[in-house]
């Protein structure tokens, strides 16, 4: 009979602790309400508002996808990668908001590896400075670039040249938390309901003739502005192939940073180019 009443209590306490750890579990979650997905894209606006124009010091590290399994194979998330140390660079951002862009990438011993700069109206330059290593606008770019603007057309531009077309939005239940999901679901994009920050990218790419899932995450939110992520990371088919660390981050004189990049490579800029060093930037 002592037994019976042992076992009794046991199965209360075991019950009881299930009950609240599903009331914890429902308390932490979102109340995420289903919106149009034009209003979502508006929100993440708005949340970017005052990020008008930054200078970026970051460090790009390149892993292998394929160091222990092919590309093609399952593979858990969380296996630890292999760094290819000769690959991964550094990169100094400029960013002026739906003005300017200059990005300058170096290796470890501060040789220019690679110039890419956007002007007003979508007008861009690229140049590789070696042979050896060839870079493309995707290899160089911040992915999260497309978000800090105050045109909703161009961010939904950014998002189509990805291949997210964000017309259906659903809401997700992820790790307990309930995230906006715009576009399909193999290429859309993840956002908050709380703050509006976009957590994740996933779309499709091509390699070898395969197609696989490319998946941007955005961690580590900075604790000025709260809007750029300090890291972000990227799989192929669930292999971290490229982690983006920001080691500087600076929200002021911007301005003398750009003119800066432009007499540093004025002589490899395209003639008469349509910016000068006398513009005077709005934000």
């Amino acid at each position: 009979m002592q037994f019976y009443q042992i076992c009794k209590k046991i199965r209360f306490l075991i019950g009881f602790f299930c009950f609240c750890l599903s009331f914890s579990i429902g308390a932490s979650r979102s109340d995420a309400k289903l919106i149009e997905s034009d209003s979502i894209l508006m929100q993440v606006l708005e949340n970017n508002q005052y990020v008008t124009a930054f200078y970026i010091e970051a460090r790009v590290s390149i892993f292998d996808p394929e160091a222990f399994f092919p590309l093609d194979e399952k593979s858990e998330q969380n296996f630890v990668p292999y760094e290819i140390s000769e690959k991964s660079f550094n990169q100094r951002i400029v960013f002026i908001r739906d003005e300017f862009l200059a990005l300058e990438t170096i290796d470890d011993e501060e040789n220019t590896l690679h110039i890419y700069t956007k002007e007003i109206g979508g007008r861009h330059f690229s140049h590789n400075f070696t042979r050896d290593r060839v870079f493309t606008d995707e290899d160089v770019m911040l992915p999260d670039i497309i978000f800090y603007t105050k045109h909703a057309t161009l961010m939904k531009a950014g998002l189509y040249e990805m291949g997210i077309a964000p017309m259906d939005v659903k809401i997700e239940h992820e790790r307990y938390n309930d995230v906006y999901q715009l576009g399909q679901d193999d290429e859309n994009i993840k956002v908050d309901p709380d703050g509006f920050k976009i957590l994740e990218i996933n779309r499709q790419i091509q390699i070898l003739g395969r197609y696989y899932p490319l998946n941007i995450k955005f961690l580590n939110w900075d604790s000025v502005s709260k809007r750029i992520p300090q890291r972000t990371q990227m799989y192929i088919n669930n292999r971290l192939f490229k982690e983006i660390n920001i080691s500087h981050l600076k929200f002021r004189g911007i301005t003398a940073k750009r003119n800066r990049f432009i007499r540093k490579y004025r002589k490899f800029l395209p003639p008469k180019p349509s910016f000068s060093l006398e513009t005077n930037y709005s934000r």
